[in-house]
């Protein structure tokens, strides 16, 4: 169960990363989603997601846009 819980935080934060709030709407989506529906916990399954995210989150970095009006910060 911890294990579980760890992973679920580290998915949860590598999410946060994305630049793109729609991304990142939607990556949180699916973690919260993928947890609760759930049986088992399946290191492997989660370790492979984890890995994927990473990855997107890196390719949305280099591709990102700059912020809109709605997004800037003052």
């Amino acid at each position: 169960m911890k294990e579980a819980t760890a992973m679920y935080r580290v998915l949860m934060r590598t999410a946060q990363q994305f630049s793109d709030s729609a991304y990142r709407n939607y990556a949180l989506r699916r973690i919260r989603h993928e947890f609760r529906t759930s049986e088992n916990f399946d290191r492997k399954r989660a370790t492979d997601s984890l890995h994927m995210l990473t990855r997107q989150v890196t390719i949305n970095r280099l591709y990102s846009l700059p912020p809109d009006v709605l997004h800037k910060k003052s």
